[in-house]
C-alpha cells in the first residue's frame, strides 16, 4: 500500500514512526453510513470492489471491510463507531 506524496514527503518531518501513523491516522476518511450502505449495495448489485472504488472515491480495502463487516453484523454494523469521549478536567474532592 503506497502513502500518499503529502504524507510520504511529511513522513521526514515527524520525527518517529508513532508521530507518523498517528498523522496518517488523523488525516483519513470517515465514510458516512450512508455512503457505506451504498459501497455495499453496489458489492452486492455485482460491481466489483474496484468499480465500487472508482464511483465512490472509497479505497479497494475500505469497500471490502465494509462489505465483511455487513455480512457478519447486518446493516447496524456499518453504522460508525463512536469514539472513547475525551476526558475532561480532574475533579477534586475537597
Amino acid at each position: 500500500m503506497g502513502l500518499s506524496p503529502e504524507i510520504a514527503l511529511n513522513r521526514g518531518a515527524c520525527g518517529s514512526k508513532a508521530a507518523f501513523r498517528k498523522e496518517a491516522y488523523m488525516k483519513r476518511k470517515v465514510w458516512s453510513f450512508e455512503a457505506r450502505l451504498d459501497a455495499v449495495r453496489a458489492r452486492q448489485r455485482g460491481l466489483s470492489c474496484e468499480e465500487v472504488g472508482r464511483l465512490t472515491g472509497m479505497s479497494r480495502e475500505m469497500i471490502c471491510r465494509y462489505v465483511m463487516m455487513h455480512r457478519r453484523g447486518g446493516v447496524s454494523a456499518l453504522r460508525p463507531k463512536m469514539g472513547a469521549p475525551k476526558p475532561g478536567p480532574e475533579k477534586r474532592s475537597v
